[in-house]
């Protein structure tokens, strides 16, 4: 064997070597990047996690104020006292009707606000009171309108609106369904 011979078998080894040194390289980059994004997932995960528990948090720690409420507030399910609750409360601009119902109102609008600004989980309100929401935005809606047009702020508990609308979407509610929920407008 020439010198040649060898020179280039010795060429073709370290080539080898060097290929072998490169997939190895790439292999722990490779390696590197899956964990790398297990590691992000893991963190997003937790994330996640710590939001959902700080929502349960947040909903348990106001369990006084709402149960304070169910004894002033009617029930959503009586529409008829609801109604009378309404009139009573905008017939008495300074009654305890309407205080009453603007703390609990405001309430639900903090609440949606947090939901609004990515603060409390959407999913985790939804399970834990998503129906009330939606019931409260609903028999309220009388009210609504009505303080709106007499303060002129038509923006009065729309982050309450929007959270019912995004309740009713995460629902899957169907338009029809979704419309109803979602119009605090005078009832043509």
């Amino acid at each position: 064997m020439s010198d040649a011979h060898v020179q280039t078998i010795i060429e073709f080894i370290g080539l080898l070597v060097s290929a072998g040194g490169l997939g190895a390289v790439a292999y722990e980059l490779a390696k590197s990047r899956r964990a790398d994004a297990l590691a992000q997932q893991r963190e997003a995960d937790e994330l996640v996690r710590r939001k959902r528990q700080a929502t349960i948090d947040f909903y348990n720690q106001t369990l006084e104020f709402r149960t304070r409420y169910r004894d002033r507030i009617p029930d959503n399910t009586d529409p008829v006292a609801v109604r009378a609750f309404v009139e009573r409360a905008l017939a008495v601009p300074d009654g305890p009707e309407r205080t009453d119902l603007a703390d609990f109102l405001g309430y639900f609008e903090m609440l949606a606000t947090a939901v609004r600004l990515d603060v409390l989980d959407l999913e985790t309100i939804d399970a834990l009171a998503g129906q009330r929401l939606m019931s409260t935005f609903r028999s309220y809606q009388p009210y609504v309108v009505a303080r709106r047009e007499r303060t002129g702020r038509t923006g009065l508990y729309k982050e309450l609106e929007w959270l019912a609308r995004r309740i009713g979407a995460h629902r899957g509610l169907d338009p029809a369904e979704l419309s109803a929920v979602t119009s605090w407008t005078r009832p043509g």
